[in-house]
C-alpha cells in the first residue's frame, strides 16, 4: 500500500466521476479491510464502545461458565458446560450468571484501548511489512500486550466474583459479596500486585490467541472476497460474521491450555505464594494430563465462536458507520477504478 493521502484522493476522484454518471442499480463499494485512514476516528470512538457493551451483555454467562470449568477441580461441581448451567440456575439463581459483571465492564475501556491500539500499529506497520497477515499477527500480539495493563486487574476481581459462592447444594447460602470488597481485601492482604497475579500468564494466553485469532480472520476474509473493496450488502456482513467465528473456534482450540493456567492463577494464586504458571501447567499435566488442558474448552469454542461472531459483525458494522465520506459514498462505476482507489 502506498501513501495513505493517494488513497483518499483516488476515492475522492472516484466519488466525483460516480456523481456525474447514470448507475442502474449501483451497489455502493467500500474496502475489504477497513483500515485506520479510512476511518471518523471521533465517531468510532463513540461508536466501538457502546457496541462492545450489548456483545458483552450476551456473552457474559459463557464467559463465567468457561471460567468454572476451567478453575475447579477434576469434576467437582460440573460435568461439562451444560451441567455447569443447569446447575448455576437451579442452586444459584440466574442472576448468578452475571456474578462480576459490573467490574468486567471495565474491561469495555480496556476493549477500546485494545482495539485503537491494533488498528494503529497494524497502519504503522504499512510501509515496514508489506505482509497484510504478518501486520495482522504483529498488531494483534502487541494491542493485547498494552491493553492487560487495565484487563487483567478487572479480570482477577471478575474471576474470583465469578466462583465466589458456587454450590451444587439445594438452599445452601454464602455472604454475598461485591467488587469494592473483593478489591478491598486483595489490597490488604496481597497489596497491589494482587490485582496483577497472572499478569504473565495472561500475556502468554492473550497475546498468541489475539495474534492468530486476527491472521486467521484476515486470512478468510481474502479468500472469501479474492478483492480489495466488497459490496456493501447482507452477504459481505454474513461473509464476516463466519469468518469471525471460525476464526474464534480455531484460536480457542490451539489456545486453551494457555487459558486454563490463566485463569487458575488469577482465582487460586496469591502474591508471594511462589507459584508461578510453569508450575501451574506442569502440576495441571501431572494431575490431569491433556484432558486439564483441555477443560473448559468446549465452552470456549462456543464463547469465542459466538463471541466472534458478533463482536466482528458489530466491530466491522461500527467500522463501516464510522468510514469518512469519501470512502464510504463510493459508487460501483468500474471495478478497476474502485479497486485501484481502494489499495492504493
Amino acid at each position: 500500500m502506498g501513501d495513505p493521502n493517494t488513497g483518499h484522493d483516488a476515492l475522492s476522484k472516484t466519488a466525483g466521476q460516480t456523481n456525474k454518471s447514470t448507475i442502474n442499480g449501483g451497489s455502493k463499494l467500500q474496502p475489504t479491510v477497513i483500515d485506520w485512514k479510512h476511518i471518523d476516528v471521533p465517531r468510532f470512538l463513540v461508536l466501538a464502545p457502546t457496541a462492545s457493551v450489548l456483545t458483552r451483555v450476551v456473552l457474559y454467562p459463557t464467559q463465567l461458565i468457561k471460567t468454572r470449568l476451567q478453575v475447579q477441580k477434576q469434576h467437582s461441581f460440573y460435568n461439562g458446560p451444560v451441567d455447569a448451567f443447569r446447575k448455576i440456575v437451579r442452586y444459584e439463581g440466574v442472576r448468578a450468571l452475571y456474578k462480576g459483571f459490573l467490574p468486567n465492564l471495565i474491561n469495555v475501556g480496556a476493549g477500546q484501548l485494545y482495539i485503537t491500539s491494533y488498528e494503529r500499529i497494524k497502519h504503522r506497520l504499512t510501509p515496514v511489512v508489506p505482509n497484510e497477515i504478518g501486520r495482522n499477527f504483529i498488531g494483534g500480539f502487541s494491542a493485547s500486550m498494552i491493553s492487560q495493563v487495565i484487563m487483567v486487574p478487572a479480570n482477577v476481581v471478575t474471576q474470583r466474583m465469578m466462583v465466589f459462592g458456587q454450590t451444587v447444594e439445594q438452599g445452601a447460602t454464602h455472604e454475598a459479596t461485591t467488587a469494592r470488597s473483593l478489591a478491598s481485601n486483595i489490597i490488604k492482604a496481597e497489596g497491589v500486585r494482587g490485582f496483577y497475579k497472572g499478569y504473565w500468564a495472561s500475556i502468554a494466553a492473550f497475546a498468541p490467541t489475539s495474534a492468530i485469532w486476527w491472521s486467521v480472520y484476515g486470512v478468510l476474509r481474502r479468500w472469501q472476497s479474492g478483492d480489495d473493496v466488497v459490496k456493501q450488502d447482507m452477504y459481505t456482513i454474513a461473509q464476516q460474521a463466519v469468518a469471525g467465528s471460525l476464526a474464534g473456534i480455531t484460536t480457542a482450540v490451539i489456545t486453551n491450555p494457555l487459558d486454563v493456567v490463566r485463569a487458575r492463577l488469577q482465582v487460586d494464586g496469591r502474591v508471594g505464594d511462589g507459584i508461578g504458571w510453569t508450575r501451574v501447567f506442569a502440576q495441571l499435566w501431572k494431575e490431569e494430563g491433556m484432558s486439564g488442558m483441555y477443560k473448559g474448552v468446549t465452552a470456549r469454542m462456543g464463547y469465542m465462536g459466538v463471541n466472534s461472531l458478533l463482536m466482528i459483525s458489530a466491530y466491522e458494522m461500527v467500522k463501516r458507520l464510522s468510514l469518512k465520506e469519501d470512502v464510504a459514498s463510493i459508487e460501483e462505476v468500474e471495478d478497476d477504478i474502485a479497486t485501484e482507489a481502494c489499495s492504493s
